[in-house]
């Protein structure tokens, strides 16, 4: 029995509906880490920088992050401490929203692997720094996916259509 190049082709290519599907748990599984690791930062450890920065600069209490981020030797302590804590806590706001998810994913990588350096300085373990970070560079490499704000805000729009008589009026 002889098939046609169009029965062959049928018989190997893939459903688009399976491929539609497989995209779509794709682009779930990227929503859920970002939005996960994302709001898990901002809460979990930016708003206390948040606090301990507004009470050191409100009432002059004691910001335990700066020991910490003079340990690392950087310049002026003060500076990227508040870098640190706009990067927990803001960046992981924007990255559960999906909003410069590669931006603030590298952010927040960048920032986790001085935590991770910080910890093995001081001897402690800095494990989950470091595997936080893992998981924000790969979202700064996959970006946000399909149900991120800038996939609405960068997508791509049709070209406006010409009027078929356009050309004939020149």
């Amino acid at each position: 029995m002889r098939i046609n190049s169009q029965q062959y082709h049928a018989a190997r290519r893939r459903p688009p509906a399976i491929q539609y599907t497989q995209a779509k748990v794709i682009d779930f599984g990227l929503l859920t880490l970002r939005i996960g690791f994302g709001l898990g930062m901002a809460v979990l450890h930016g708003a206390g920088k948040v606090a301990s920065a507004w009470a050191y600069f409100r009432h002059g209490a004691e910001w335990d992050l700066l020991p910490e981020v003079a340990l690392l030797g950087f310049p002026w302590p003060v500076v990227f401490a508040l870098a640190a804590t706009a990067a927990e806590f803001g960046a992981g706001l924007l990255l559960a929203c999906g909003l410069g998810t590669r931006w603030c994913a590298a952010a927040l990588a960048f920032t986790m692997v001085m935590a991770a350096r910080y910890h093995a300085l001081a001897g402690g373990i800095g494990e989950p720094a470091a595997a936080y970070g893992v998981v924000f560079l790969s979202l700064a490499i996959a970006g946000g996916g399909r149900y991120a704000a800038d996939a609405y805000r960068f997508r791509r729009r049709p070209a406006p259509a010409q009027p078929a008589c356009a050309s004939s009026r020149r």
